[in-house]
């Protein structure tokens, strides 16, 4: 089971201004969840280093981003 915590913005601007607070609080929490940046606009996504999550980390990133552009999802690794 892989674990995802998914941050999205609007456009590069909004996550240029944002992206430095968002690695802060990040960086907070090392661990076992895979972080993803998307930007809407120009659909990009990004993959960051792996964190930790529990539900006060992704309050906090709520918080500051907006409930609607953050997920959090486990999903199983298909193999074949």
């Amino acid at each position: 089971m892989t674990k995802e915590i998914w941050v999205q913005f609007k456009d590069m601007e909004s996550y240029r201004e944002n992206g430095v607070r968002l690695c802060t609080l990040l960086r907070e929490t090392p661990g076992e969840c895979a972080a993803f940046i998307y930007i809407k606009d120009i659909k990009n996504v990004r993959e960051l280093n792996t964190y930790s999550f529990d539900e006060k980390q992704i309050e906090l990133l709520n918080d500051a981003f907006g409930e609607e552009n953050v997920r959090y999802q486990e999903r199983e690794i298909k193999r074949r």
